[in-house]
């Protein structure tokens, strides 16, 4: 797994997505930009973009996909995506994705994609893609796969004072149990002190956000290692996106979850 210009403090690498460079991929319009990226197995973390009247091509995602539309839109068989809409994909659904206006998207992978069998070389947009024959592909989409806004999904209860909770994804029926969340902590809000068991990610949507003493801002990537101490506050508001890979613990906090667990 290769990190792309992380500074590291203590457990917690902060990768400036404004200084990271686009990678073209070798088909028109289409790029990444890593935070952390293995072309083995096509485990990333990150953003992609597409510009105008560019498309993916045919291809069936592998394992799961979780991101979410920070500008323009992009379109499959099932609707468009537009900005602040949620998009999975779940291992085995098989499309071809299309932006009229170009899209940006923040996004992290557990695995590559299959292309078609052809001869030619292939130039996609999924790092670590590959050709090979697609298993039988079902006759109804996962219902996880429709366009669904960020805001509309209900807050969970019980957070710490001034934090709003939306759980995104739950990994159900995969081979993971991780959790896609949205925070957003109002001025001076805090998420108190807590420990990771395993790697947890975070991306600044927009705002001010300090971790374990680490300050990050809009357009930036957190990785916290298994065994960090942390706690997540905001000096003037902020919102995030939380990849966690299992339950934290808390070491006074007694509430609900912020993590979705």
């Amino acid at each position: 797994m290769t990190s792309h210009g992380a500074i590291k403090k203590a457990n917690i690498d902060v990768f400036d997505m404004a200084e990271t460079e686009w990678v073209n991929v070798g088909k028109e319009g289409l790029f990444y930009k890593p935070a952390r990226v293995d072309l083995d197995s096509g485990k990333f973390l990150g953003l992609f973009r597409f510009d105008p009247y560019a498309e993916s091509g045919l291809h069936q995602h592998e394992d799961v996909g979780a991101s979410y539309i920070l500008s323009g839109s992009v379109t499959d068989y099932g609707g468009t995506f537009t900005q602040g809409c949620v998009g999975i994909n779940p291992p085995g659904d098989t499309h071809d994705a299309y932006s009229y206006e170009g899209v940006l998207i923040v996004s992290r992978l557990e695995g590559s994609s299959r292309y078609p069998m052809k001869d030619e070389q292939l130039s996609a947009i999924h790092p670590g893609a590959h050709r090979d024959q697609f298993p039988e592909v079902a006759a109804t989409r996962d219902p996880i796969v429709v366009p669904y806004k960020l805001l509309d999904i209900a807050p969970s209860p019980d957070m710490p004072e001034g934090v709003t909770l939306r759980i995104l994804y739950d990994y159900a029926h995969t081979d993971h149990d991780f959790r896609m969340t949205s925070l957003h902590l109002d001025p001076g809000a805090k998420i108190p002190s807590y420990s990771t068991v395993e790697k947890q990610d975070i991306f600044i949507i927009a705002g001010d956000l300090t971790t374990g003493g680490v300050p990050a801002k809009s357009n930036q990537f957190l990785t916290l290692e298994p065994g960090t101490e942390a706690e997540l506050t905001s000096n003037f508001g902020c919102h995030i996106l939380v990849w966690s890979d299992a339950p934290v613990s808390f070491s006074t906090y007694h509430g609900s979850d912020p993590f979705g667990f």
